[in-house]
C-alpha cells in the first residue's frame, strides 16, 4: 500500500487470552505493520515480548504462562477421558473466574498505550473484545481455525460427535449434527456465558447472547486455509489468511544436525508442550518406536516431549521378540537411535531432508509446518481442535490417524511403513505443500486490511460518525446495537446487503413465496 501514513492512527493492541502459539499469526501480521510505522503492544501471559523475534513489541503480562500441567484436576479429564463440549465447559469456567483480572489489565494497557485498533485472538479471550467494545474502538479478530460465524451445515465437529464433512453421512446424521447438536450446545453454552455477563456487569459491560456476539460485526481472520479445511462460502468480514509462517525459526543445532547425519530415515514425534497422554500410552509409544527401528521400517527417533506428573514409564520395555530394555537406557539417550529431548526446533526439524514423517498431536500450528514442508503425518489427536484437523487431514491423504483410546503397536508400525511407502500420500503431501505456501503469502493481505480498517474508521472519528452512519435518528435497542452500528459504518464495503434487509428479505423469500 502507497499512501501518506503521517496522519493516520499507529498503535495496535494484541491480546491473547493463551499466549504461546496462539500469538504467532497476529504478531506476524503485526510485525508487517511495524515495517510500515505502527506501534504495538500486547496483553498475554508469560514473557513473550520483547524479544529477538519482536524487539519493538512491548507486553502488558496478564501473569504466568499458561501451563496445564498446573491444572491437573481438570486437564487430566480433559486429555484422558473422550474430549467433548462439555468438556470445553470446565476451561470456560477457568477463564471466567480470571475475566476481572484481565478486563482491569487491558483497560490499564489501554490507558497507558491508547490503542487505535485492538486485535485480539478469540479462544476465551472476551475481556480483549470488551474493552475495546467499552472504549469504541475498532476490533479485528483472529483465530487458528474458522468460528461457528461461518458454519455451514455440511462441516461439524468431532468434539460434539460428529464428521468434519458431513456429505457421505446418512439423513439421520446429518439432521441430528445440523439440528439437534447445535441446540444442544447452545443450552449448555447457557451457563458459563450467564455467569460471564454477570461478571461483565461489574466493568459495567452489557450482556451477550453468546460468545460470538460481540464480533459477528468485526473483521475476522482465520489462520487457515480451503484445502486444509472443508471449503464453503465465507462472508466478506471473515477472511482466511492462513497459513501465516514466521519469517524467522529456531535454527536446527549441532546436535539434531549430528542424529540426522547418520539416521536417514527419521520420523519426528512431539505433542506439543501443554498436551500429555496417559502412562499406558507413552509405553505404547516408547516400545513402538523401539520396533520400528528393530524391524527397521525406520532408522531414528527424535522425540520432543514434555513431562507432566503422570508421564512415568515402566522399569522396562520388552518387544515382540523378546528382548528387554531399561527403559533408563532410552530416557538417558544412551540408545544411538532415539533422541529425547524436552524442547527442540519443530520447523527447522522438519525442514530436514532426513526427517521422513511427523508423529503428531494434530494442532494448526504444527499441522500447517508439516504441510508446508512436505512431511506425511501420524496422528494421535488428545482434545480441543485435534481430531476435527486429523479428520481432515486424512480426508485430504496426507496424514494417517490413531486412537488414544485403542492405541497398539501393531497399528503404529503398519502406519509409520505405509506413510513411508504409499504413492498417493507422497502425491497428496507435495500437492498440499504448494496451496499451503502459495497461501502463505496471504498475511500481507491481513496488514492492508488493518491498515484499511484502521484509517478508515479515523476518518469516521474526525468527520462524525452519524453522517457515515445514516442511521442516527434511529433509536437503538441497546448499546450493543448502536456499538454494532458504529463498526458497520466502517466495514460498510464488507458487510453484505442482506445482514440489513432481515431475515425474510435477505434471503429473498418474499419473493419465492410471491412468485409461487
Amino acid at each position: 500500500m502507497d499512501f501518506d501514513r503521517m496522519d493516520i492512527p499507529r498503535n495496535i493492541l494484541v491480546g491473547s487470552y493463551i499466549g504461546n502459539s496462539h500469538l504467532r499469526p497476529a504478531l506476524e501480521i503485526c510485525k508487517i505493520l511495524i515495517e510500515r510505522g505502527y506501534n504495538v503492544a500486547l496483553v498475554a501471559p508469560g514473557n513473550f515480548t520483547p524479544s529477538s523475534e519482536y524487539p519493538k513489541i512491548k507486553q502488558f503480562s496478564t501473569g504466568p504462562k499458561l501451563d496445564t500441567r498446573d491444572l491437573p484436576n481438570v486437564y487430566e479429564e480433559i486429555f484422558f477421558e473422550e474430549y467433548t463440549f462439555k468438556k470445553f465447559k470446565k476451561q470456560r469456567k477457568i477463564s471466567n473466574s480470571e475475566y476481572l483480572d484481565r478486563f482491569k489489565i487491558y483497560m490499564e494497557a489501554a490507558t497507558e498505550f491508547k490503542p487505535d485498533l485492538f486485535f485480539c485472538d478469540f479462544l476465551m479471550n472476551e475481556a480483549c473484545y470488551d474493552v475495546a467494545w467499552k472504549l469504541k474502538k475498532p476490533i479485528v479478530g483472529i483465530s487458528n481455525g474458522l468460528t461457528s460465524r461461518s458454519d455451514s451445515p455440511y462441516r461439524s465437529d468431532p468434539s460434539w460427535g460428529c464428521h468434519a464433512n458431513m456429505e457421505n453421512e446418512p439423513f439421520i446424521e446429518r439432521f441430528r449434527c445440523a439440528i439437534i447438536i447445535p441446540i444442544m450446545i447452545i443450552y449448555e453454552s447457557r451457563s458459563w456465558v450467564n455467569e460471564l455477563n454477570e461478571i461483565r456487569s461489574k466493568v459495567g459491560v452489557s450482556p451477550v447472547s453468546s460468545s460470538i456476539e460481540r464480533v459477528k460485526d468485526s473483521l475476522f481472520f482465520a489462520d487457515t486455509f480451503f484445502g486444509f479445511e472443508v471449503p464453503h462460502h465465507l462472508p466478506p468480514l471473515i477472511q482466511e489468511i492462513g497459513p501465516v509462517m514466521q519469517d524467522e525459526y529456531q535454527p536446527i543445532t549441532p546436535q539434531f544436525s549430528q542424529f540426522l547425519s547418520i539416521h536417514k530415515r527419521t520420523m519426528f514425534v512431539t505433542l506439543g508442550t501443554q498436551v500429555y497422554t496417559t502412562q499406558k500410552n507413552n509405553e505404547i509409544l516408547l516400545k513402538s518406536f523401539i520396533e520400528a527401528i528393530d524391524k527397521n521400517i525406520i532408522d531414528g527417533i527424535i522425540w520432543s516431549f514434555s513431562s507432566s506428573p503422570n508421564n512415568e514409564f515402566p522399569s522396562d520395555i520388552i518387544l515382540s521378540n523378546g528382548t528387554t530394555f531399561e527403559t533408563s537406557y532410552i530416557l538417558e539417550n544412551k540408545f544411538p537411535h532415539i533422541y529425547i529431548t524436552e524442547f527442540s526446533p519443530r520447523f527447522a526439524l522438519l525442514n530436514q531432508t532426513n526427517v521422513k514423517l511427523f508423529f503428531s498431536h494434530g494442532d494448526s500450528r504444527s499441522s500447517h509446518e508439516s504441510i508446508y514442508t512436505a512431511k506425511p503425518m501420524l496422528l494421535l489427536p488428545i482434545a480441543f481442535d485435534q481430531m476435527g484437523n486429523a479428520e481432515k487431514l486424512v480426508n485430504v491423504g496426507v496424514a494417517l490417524s490413531v486412537s488414544k483410546f485403542n492405541l497398539s503397536v501393531y497399528d503404529i508400525l503398519i502406519k509409520i511403513e505405509k506413510l513411508q511407502i504409499d504413492e498417493n500420500i507422497q502425491i497428496n503431501v507435495r500437492r498440499m505443500q504448494v496451496l499451503a505456501r502459495i497461501n502463505s503469502k496471504r498475511k500481507y493481505r491481513a496488514a492492508d486490511l488493518i491498515e484499511f480498517l484502521n484509517i478508515d474508521s479515523h476518518n469516521i472519528d474526525n468527520n462524525n460518525f452519524n453522517n457515515f452512519n445514516g442511521k442516527n435518528q434511529i433509536k437503538v435497542k441497546n448499546e450493543q446495537e448502536n456499538y454494532s452500528n458504529y463498526a458497520n459504518a466502517y466495514l460498510r464495503e464488507l458487510i453484505t446487503p442482506d445482514s440489513r434487509m432481515g431475515f425474510v428479505k435477505g434471503k429473498y423469500l418474499d419473493v419465492f413465496v410471491k412468485e409461487e
